[in-house]
């Protein structure tokens, strides 16, 4: 009895090609942290400190006011070779907002939440705020602010969010 003998290179031409197609996709790649923020969550750099957004979500509505909650993470990292002081780092919409949050300070109308005495970060080091926004509906966007420890060296990083939506809202 004649063996058949199986001739794997289409097999494999045709796997390959498969395999570039999904990795092309995007499929196959681990949606782990850094992939994430690389392709959803673009950072600003200001003098060696980057500041990127985690994720924001949808936390509910308050029935009296009409007012909305949403979480917002930020992470400040501090990608110079030097240690650096972050002057503060700001969350704000523009327009009206308010806020209860104890720890901390409405600066104006625009600037809504006020990082003061932000820790020094070493090289290498990394910092998050994770902080509750409590808004009026209908505002169109929310800003991050970083400023590094030189007076007047700011970048604005507009992050937009959809009001529109009732419904969760996250990039994480």
């Amino acid at each position: 009895m004649k063996q058949r003998r199986v001739n794997w290179l289409p097999l494999a031409a045709v796997t390959g090609l498969l395999l570039s197609l999904l990795l092309s996709l995007g499929l196959l790649i681990p949606a782990h942290d850094r992939y994430r923020r690389a392709q959803y969550e673009p950072a600003i750099t200001v003098h060696g400190l980057t500041a990127t957004r985690l994720g924001t979500s949808y936390r509910g509505k308050q029935a009296d006011s009409g007012r909305s909650f949403w979480q917002v993470q930020v992470e400040v990292e501090n990608t110079g070779g030097t240690t650096q002081q972050l002057r503060y780092l700001s969350l704000y919409f523009e327009g009206n907002s308010y806020s209860d949050v104890e720890e901390v300070e409405e600066n104006s109308d625009e600037t809504l939440f006020y990082y003061q005495n932000t820790p020094v970060l070493p090289a290498g080091q990394r910092g998050q705020h994770t902080v509750i926004l409590e808004v009026a509906d209908g505002l169109p966007q929310l800003n991050v602010r970083c400023y590094s420890g030189i007076e007047g060296d700011e970048k604005n990083w507009s992050l937009p969010l959809d009001w529109a939506q009732g419904h969760a809202y996250s990039l994480v």
